[in-house]
């Protein structure tokens, strides 16, 4: 699915075919890629969200970006974070993308650009503004919270009464289901 992606970000950047051929190879040949077509999982999904990222923000920086691709960037993006809170990280890569390429006069779509980063934000914020109204910590997710509450609480490092607990979360573990409070 993201192999002619690969194939189109290489093109971006190289006019040599050989390159542009060894590259989408070697991505298309690698074994967990070739698992991944097999099956739809969030790895699978997050590694073809993560080419098609990159095709958005180099045909961007490049300004070979249509208008459909500058609106589409962020809302991808959207789609990204929640599928993986860490693709966060990529948020800082989009906003360089935009100012360098309002820089260089090469974005010709700044008003759709910015109009759609602002509805990803704010849906980004909305989202993060009811996860703590639900469960009282303002994030994308408690998963790495309560995954190092788990492993502490088997190790006997932790009690089930700490603290810094602020909301129950119902576990089933192979001998009972227990009830912890996560942070």
């Amino acid at each position: 699915m993201s192999v002619p992606y690969l194939y189109k970000t290489i093109a971006l950047l190289t006019k040599r075919k050989t390159v542009k051929c060894v590259f989408t190879c070697l991505y298309a040949w690698d074994l967990p890629i070739l698992n991944y077509t097999a099956f739809i999982f969030t790895e699978s999904l997050t590694i073809s969200s993560v080419v098609f990222f990159a095709y958005m923000l180099i045909s961007i920086i490049l300004g070979k970006a249509s208008r459909s691709i500058c609106i589409a960037m962020p809302l991808f993006l959207l789609f990204m974070i929640m599928l993986r809170p860490f693709c966060i990280c990529f948020v800082p890569l989009g906003l360089i993308a935009y100012a360098y390429a309002y820089h260089k006069k090469a974005l010709r779509h700044t008003t759709a650009a910015i109009s759609s980063t602002l509805i990803a934000a704010i849906i980004v914020l909305g989202y993060c503004a009811e996860h703590k109204r639900l469960y009282g910590r303002f994030a994308l997710s408690n998963v790495s919270s309560i995954n190092r509450a788990i492993v502490l609480i088997r190790n006997g490092m932790l009690s089930e009464s700490f603290p810094p607990y602020v909301t129950l979360v119902e576990l089933q573990s192979p001998d009972s289901v227990r009830h912890i409070r996560c942070w």
